[in-house]
């Protein structure tokens, strides 16, 4: 059952395979158009039982299309473009043992076999020792660690096009096995590698270096690294049952205790949700869903997953791809309605204030742009302040021509407090012209009033020029209407005035202007 609080019906179960038998983790699993018709299929090197059976399965939907016998273990796979043929069919490279093996249209079609390298003489004696059982496992990590020699199982980094001590700056002799890697980027232009080693470090290695360098490290051991697209941050899991999360620098921005020990992470990119979630596999059976350390979602499998992967599988986006322990094969559709909101927050986290913010990098427009107000902030104060002054000048100008000319919707006689609106309807040559009246006093009436209209009387004609008014009660609303005829018989436009007069009065109370719209002269033909 999922947690408390968490949608289970986010996530709907596509495939079960309970009988599928594969041994696999996640990075020898991947999703890919192999054919180059929009139908993607789940590639999975299958370990077998480590000595026997190891193929490479290619799934379908939910039959199994093909398989082929590998010659050694998996350690890994991935699908690249090697030209820029027409249909883009992308190869799939497997590294087994020593190699690297390049499969085409689900045929062999290169392989690349790794630079052997010589073994130490006194660490192969510990090792022929401590595999007859000649030597305690305890005595045997003492002397490896002791004598240095556990840094020197893997002595080079292969990345195909290039190849990297993977020792700490200024120390190239200090070489970290390495068992987690993630590439960003791209080879030509600037790309980072991100690469977790048995020492217990995170290094970086970056276009242009000679040496990696430490990023991180980490209090344990890690099971998985992930390098989030949106900001280049890594969040991995520890075999301390911990989660962490650190800025591309290395700086710790959280870390989150883990109800049991995590057994594979995979990052699931939403797009369209413009967020990209890491899903944590731990012992049990359950499967986190985090956003940072936020947790979002929770799934649960029938036992412990080994395998994680999310992407397009066959026509569905967002498919999640389980193998777990006991070979059981799970393919779960994300539905397109769901959302993710936070449901708990992480403890341990780092405090705020030790957390570096993300500034962006200052551009040379805001340097020249900087400069120019140093140099010149005298006068861009002066030139603001005229501004100013002027604007405020125009503004009271124009109130209290408002105020002199009664151009304004609200009467600010207090005696006699009105508001009017005004609106033309029509296309013309003939207008309809709606008065609305409304007595704002909150008790006494106002009476003696009339509409009257002023307009140029070569342009048009007011069927009734003057409009008695009648006592106006507080709290209602009345509406007054004329007709209005343009005469004019070339296309313009006018204005036409409302006054708002009182008997025995000089000004008037309110006034309007009304800009006329333009007759439609298909009517006067």
């Amino acid at each position: 059952m999922c947690s408390r609080g968490l949608n289970p019906q986010r996530w709907l179960d596509a495939f079960n395979d309970l009988n599928a038998s594969i041994y696999t983790f996640s990075r020898c699993m991947t999703l890919a158009d192999i054919n180059s018709d929009g139908n993607y299929k789940l590639v999975i090197s299958d370990l077998g039982t480590g000595t026997t059976n190891i193929k490479l399965k290619v799934y379908r939907g939910t039959s199994l299309m093909s398989e082929m016998t590998l010659m050694d273990v998996p350690t890994g796979i991935v699908t690249f473009h090697m030209d820029m043929n027409e249909p883009r069919v992308p190869a799939i490279a497997v590294a087994s043992g020593p190699n690297i093996f390049v499969y085409k249209n689900m045929r062999p079609y290169f392989k690349f076999s790794i630079p052997s390298m010589t073994v130490n003489p006194l660490e192969q004696d510990l090792w022929h020792e401590v595999r007859n059982k000649q030597m305690e496992v305890e005595v045997f990590y003492d002397l490896l660690m002791l004598t240095s020699y556990l840094k020197f199982l893997v002595h080079l980094l292969i990345v195909l096009l290039f190849q990297m001590n993977l020792g700490g700056q200024g120390n190239p002799t200090c070489v970290g096995a390495p068992i987690h890697l993630v590439a960003t980027g791209l080879y030509d232009v600037e790309f980072r590698v991100a690469v977790a080693c048995r020492d217990g470090c995170i290094y970086l290695v970056r276009r242009g270096w000679t040496q990696a360098r430490i990023l991180v490290q980490l209090p344990a051991q890690a099971v998985a690294l992930v390098v989030l697209p949106e900001n280049s941050s890594i969040v991995t899991a520890l075999m301390n049952e911990t989660f962490h999360g650190y800025t591309k620098k290395g700086k710790k921005q959280w870390e989150l205790k883990l109800a049991s020990a995590a057994t594979a992470v995979t990052p699931v990119p939403l797009h369209h949700l413009g967020v990209t979630l890491v899903a944590v596999a731990i012992t049990g059976g359950t499967v986190n869903f985090y956003s940072g350390c936020q947790l979002m979602d929770t799934i649960t499998a029938p036992d412990t997953v080994s395998a994680l992967l999310f992407g397009r599988f066959g026509q569905e986006d967002h498919s999640l791809v389980l193998v777990t322990i006991n070979g059981h094969l799970l393919v779960k559709i994300l539905k397109r309605t769901a959302q993710f909101t936070a449901q708990s927050s992480g403890t341990g986290m780092v405090p705020p204030q030790q957390i570096k913010m993300l500034v962006p990098k200052k551009t040379k427009l805001f340097m020249e742009q900087t400069l120019r107000e140093r140099e010149n902030a005298v006068a861009m104060h002066e030139t603001f302040q005229h501004d100013l002054f002027r604007l405020r000048l125009n503004t009271a100008r124009a109130c209290v021509n408002a105020l002199q000319s009664c151009s304004n919707p609200f009467s600010t006689n207090t005696q006699e407090p009105l508001k009017m609106s005004a609106q033309v309807l029509g296309l013309g040559p003939t207008f309809k012209i709606y008065i609305t009246l409304e007595n704002m006093s909150s008790s006494n009436p106002v009476k003696d009033l009339t509409i009257t209209f002023h307009c140029d009387d070569k342009l048009y004609i007011i069927e009734k020029p003057f409009i008695q008014v009648p006592m106006l009660v507080p709290g209602l609303t009345y509406k007054f209407e004329t007709v209005a005829e343009c005469i004019a018989e070339v296309g313009v436009t006018d204005q036409v005035r409302i006054f708002i007069v009182k008997l025995n009065e000089i000004q008037p109370l309110l006034a309007a202007v009304i800009n006329m719209p333009l007759s439609d002269m298909l009517t006067l033909v």
